[in-house]
């Protein structure tokens, strides 16, 4: 049932677990497969309930996937032009949610998914620099965002 490498440490609190018993997609849902074994102590929970899944779809199934996510970007802007910097530090600081939140990520306290990293390299090359961003670190896991 559980992948055994699985912590139930690595979801963050209030996240949406499911509980429910059957489930067409149950196998293959982090949701569904945390809710089934939550650890005894834990006494309150964000729960899907059954009026979410309608014609055999719950809008909010979330496939049990790893991923390789980047742990810190301190260097991202090492070869950026110092007419560049600036607007692309904002425009970068308010995708990812503000001043404290792109420093969390700056930092590696807080994971880019391949989808930011991918948004990051993207909106580089459309600000003309073709070299690939590097971000600090990568890491494998859970994709439990």
């Amino acid at each position: 049932m559980m992948n055994q490498d699985f912590d139930y440490e690595k979801i963050r609190k209030g996240w949406m677990i499911c509980q429910q018993g059957e489930c067409p997609k149950g196998g293959e849902c982090l949701r569904h497969i945390v809710g089934q074994d939550v650890p005894d102590d834990i006494e309150t929970a964000h729960i899907v309930m059954r009026g979410a899944r309608k014609n055999g779809e719950c809008r909010f199934f979330k496939p049990f996937r790893y991923i390789r996510a980047a742990k810190g970007m301190t260097n991202i802007f090492k070869d950026v032009r110092k007419e560049d910097y600036t607007q692309m530090r904002q425009v970068i600081t308010r995708h990812l949610g503000g001043n404290g939140t792109y420093y969390r990520y700056r930092d590696g306290r807080k994971l880019l998914t391949p989808e930011q990293q991918q948004w990051i390299r993207d909106y580089f090359r459309r600000m003309g620099y073709a070299e690939e961003v590097e971000f600090d670190e990568y890491v494998e896991v859970l994709d439990a965002g």
